[in-house]
């Protein structure tokens, strides 16, 4: 079961293009959350605040060239972490 704060944000799919990753969001109330791309060995790509409406948005973050691999696309407000993996 998921808890309030999972059913109040969630991370809905990831795309690579180019030098950006993009992630569609869902909220239902807005917010500043801190938005961050890590790599599979934990290190910090991107790392920006970010103020969010609720809704349904689409999130675009430069990372410059990606490597194959598997990376983690963050959302952190307050001590509530949304997280989702993606691959490129």
């Amino acid at each position: 079961m998921k808890s309030k704060a999972q059913r109040e944000v969630s991370i809905e799919q990831v795309e690579v293009s180019q030098e950006n990753v993009a992630a569609k969001v869902h909220l239902v109330h807005s917010g500043v959350f801190l938005v961050s791309v890590l790599n599979r060995n934990k290190e910090l790509l991107f790392k920006r605040f970010i103020q969010l409406e609720r809704g349904t948005q689409e999130i675009s973050v430069p990372v410059g060239r990606l490597s194959q691999g598997n990376y983690l696309f963050s959302l952190l407000r307050g001590a509530d972490q949304f997280t989702l993996s993606f691959h490129c």
